[in-house]
């Protein structure tokens, strides 16, 4: 089968007047391998291919099986379109998955500490990262359950404690989100968060994330800085942390603030 990669790639490059460097640079790659990859001569792994086709706003397939050079300009535009728009993930959202042993029983889980959260935000397409994770089995659980589990840090959602590890299904098609329901979205800018999603994808092109603390106010994140979403499972925790009755924190707060005005008064602040 005939591929156009590496014309593709001289082709958007040269189109906008970048030098091999600087694309180097953007792919994180040496200037000799990438120009390896115009000449044909060395093929990107897949985290790289990933970059590239962030870099182009084009699918891998229009990537490798069509070449660019004798498509309409008007076309190419469409394409890249069609790439920004994806929110059902039918162009490039490829989930890297370790390989693990069909004979043993029980769904097989990632686990990706809290220390490992910047890294794994940029090696999740890194099969080597991924197999490196430590791994676990539940055989009690539906094998379709198959996933990865998230160590969370703080407070912000109750009754899952700091430390606690959520689990998740990974979702591939973004505008099955549920609203209310909590996920795990994995995001360049905020990094891994465990939140109550409101789906805003079709209509504004984001998530809007809250806690069920609601001490912390909810924020959004665009489409563009969305990684991977995964459905929420299940949590494991070390601790039992019961629920507080909503009138004991009522009067809780309450009393603080009268300790509150005591102390200002004492201070002679207010009379």
């Amino acid at each position: 089968m005939e591929t156009f990669l590496a014309d593709n790639l001289k082709f958007l490059r040269q189109e906008r007047k970048q030098s091999q460097e600087a694309l180097a640079a953007i792919l994180e790659v040496k200037r000799t391998t990438y120009s390896a990859y115009e000449l044909g001569k060395a093929e990107p792994n897949l985290m790289t291919l990933l970059k590239i086709a962030e870099w182009a706003q084009l699918s891998t397939d229009y990537l490798i099986s069509r070449s660019l050079r004798q498509t309409l300009p008007s076309t190419i535009v469409e394409w890249q379109g069609s790439y920004r728009a994806d929110l059902h993930g039918k162009n490039i959202r490829i989930l890297t998955v370790r390989d693990v042993d069909p004979e043993l029983a029980g769904p097989s889980f990632d686990a990706v500490k809290t220390t490992a959260s910047a890294g794994y935000t940029a090696g999740y397409a890194d099969q080597e990262f991924i197999q490196a994770l430590p791994t676990f089995r539940m055989p009690f659980l539906r094998r379709r359950l198959n996933g990865r589990t998230f160590q969370i840090k703080g407070d912000s959602m109750p009754p899952a404690p700091d430390g606690s590890w959520v689990a998740g299904t990974y979702l591939e098609d973004w505008t099955l989100i549920r609203n209310g329901m909590p996920y795990i979205v994995v995001t360049r800018e905020h990094g891994i968060v465990f939140k109550l999603v409101e789906n805003k994808l079709n209509e504004g092109g984001f998530l809007r994330l809250s806690s069920t603390n609601t001490f912390y106010k909810p924020f959004d994140v665009s489409k563009e800085d969305i990684v991977e979403v995964w459905e929420f499972s299940f949590y494991i925790t070390e601790e039992f942390c019961p629920q507080e009755d909503p009138a004991h924190a009522i009067n809780q707060a309450v009393r603080m603030l009268q300790i509150e005005v005591e102390n200002l008064k004492s201070n002679g602040l207010i009379s």
